[in-house]
């Protein structure tokens, strides 16, 4: 299954630019995020643990077990 097919139509997209900050390590999350294009940098600790791209999702986790979120995601170039 293609990820990025499934949300290729979707009407709800945000844009982030480098550097700017998508969600902070220990919010509340009530939504998930596809990387539609472009990279996105994940931090935990203040430190970057991974990067996520194209048909990568961000933030399910905290949909999947209802706990605050467990690391920062911000774009990254």
């Amino acid at each position: 299954m293609n990820t990025l097919n499934l949300f290729k139509n979707a009407d709800n997209v945000e844009e982030y630019s480098a550097g700017k900050t998508i969600f902070e390590e220990g919010q509340s999350g009530e939504v998930m995020y596809v990387v539609l294009e472009g990279k996105v940098e994940i931090r935990a600790h203040g430190q970057p643990i991974s990067k996520l791209g194209p048909g990568d999702l961000v933030g399910e986790m905290a949909l999947i077990d209802s706990q605050p979120r467990s690391a920062m995601r911000a774009p990254w170039r």
